[in-house]
């Protein structure tokens, strides 16, 4: 029966425990016969484990997690996905200096998937907390670029507990925790986390150039996030307007007085200006169209993706989101089609090229909202707008509905 089956066994006997059950009670529960509550395969049916859920009163994937390992660091976490074997070997023997240098040396060749091992493995072969609190951190920029925020935030937690870790490592992982928040739009979380490092930053002497790219980060994350609440909390669509403004304007004046090579500054230079045209219109400084317009002419020059910066790319794909988010709440029949169409697409053409999911959700939401309205007949998926909507579903829980109305009002749904 192995493993499995112990893991099973123990559940059921805490169940017993948690109901003061006798074992005929509990198979009575669970809808199984008492002389076979455990398999011969040591898996449990699907229906077991839910009745099993709501005995012990725990949420599905908690009972999910207790009976299989979901923390093994083998090639078996990335099925369907190809991942060099050969990173096994040169970990094997690598002591946690090794490990770190390996893990920076992937994540410079964007294989996250193989970094994100060797990040899980530097955190359970190390001792000191440096070096745990900076598996974690790994694990969460892995997370993050894979689309896998619930995991990084999971990450991201386990690497804080780690309070004798060096500041800058905590600090990186605040500002990913918040910008995992973000991503997964809890706003007003999200909001808090980006407060309480603003005021941290602010009490560090002599910033060094961590530092100063952490300030300009949660910074940027900051004035997002106001932009976001501009419609979401009319009541206070003044403050959200002018605090957007105050992050931006601190974002760009960093940005012009720090020009370090390979660096994200100027990425976010771009993203400030992008995002202030969706602030300005909807302060109404701005006419809506000619937002749309200035967001349009952004897009001279990335024709071709092949050989531009990720970064500065990632931040076009948002300025295609900010533009299509205007076109829906201010401009009306053709123009409303015209600007939608190419804003959308190119967010979505950016968004594979560089493998964003973020990205792919929300332009993928605004469609949802363009479809809700106009209900086009025609409206049609490829099998590769399907994949990707399956995809984001698993990743972004708000989208769940969201990805089964487009697919559902897709002119091409197949029959099974």
């Amino acid at each position: 029966m192995g493993e499995q089956g112990n893991r099973l066994r123990q559940m059921l006997e805490l169940a017993q425990v948690a109901r003061g059950w006798n074992r005929t009670q509990l198979a009575d529960a669970l809808g199984r016969d008492p002389s076979r509550l455990v398999p011969a395969s040591g898996n449990p049916k699907l229906d077991t484990i839910v009745r099993l859920s709501r005995i012990l009163e725990w949420p599905i994937g908690d009972v999910v997690e207790s009976l299989y390992d979901s923390t093994s660091d083998t090639m078996d976490l990335f099925i369907g996905t190809t991942v060099d074997e050969s990173i096994e070997e040169r970990m094997e023997g690598l002591d946690a200096e090794g490990l770190y240098q390996l893990a920076i040396e992937l994540a410079g060749e964007g294989r996250w998937h193989e970094c994100l091992l060797a990040g899980q493995r530097l955190r359970r072969s190390s001792e000191s907390h440096e070096q745990i609190a900076s598996g974690h951190s790994f694990e969460t920029v892995c997370w993050m670029r894979l689309g896998r925020y619930s995991n990084a935030l999971e990450a991201c937690k386990a690497g804080l507990e780690r309070t004798q870790a060096p500041d800058w490592i905590k600090r990186n992982l605040q500002v990913n925790m918040a910008s995992c928040l973000y991503l997964l739009w809890d706003l007003q979380l999200s909001l808090g986390a980006a407060d309480l490092l603003v005021k941290r930053l602010a009490g560090v002497r002599n910033k060094g150039k961590s530092e100063i790219g952490q300030c300009s980060a949660i910074h940027y994350l900051r004035a997002n996030i106001h932009r976001r609440l501009i419609t979401q909390e009319p009541e206070y669509r003044d403050c959200h307007i002018h605090d957007a403004r105050k992050d931006y304007d601190l974002v760009r004046d960093l940005s012009a007085r720090y020009e370090w090579p390979g660096t994200p500054f100027e990425a976010r230079l771009i993203g400030s200006k992008l995002g202030l045209i969706e602030v300005e219109v909807e302060a109404g400084t701005l006419a809506a169209e000619d937002g749309v317009d200035e967001v349009l002419c952004h897009l001279d020059g990335f024709e071709i993706l092949e050989g531009q910066s990720p970064q500065i790319l990632e931040e076009i794909g948002w300025g295609c989101i900010y533009g299509c988010n205007l076109s829906i709440r201010h401009l009306r029949g053709r123009r409303l089609a015209q600007a939608f169409a190419v804003l959308s697409n190119k967010a979505l053409d950016i968004a594979a090229h560089i493998d964003n999911w973020a990205i792919k959700e929300r332009a993928y939401s605004l469609q949802c909202a363009i479809q809700a309205s106009a209900q086009d007949p025609n409206f049609v998926l490829d099998d590769e707008d399907r994949a990707d909507i399956v995809a984001v579903m698993g990743r972004f829980p708000d989208f769940y509905a969201r990805g089964w109305r487009l697919i559902d009002q897709a002119s091409n749904k197949r029959r099974w």
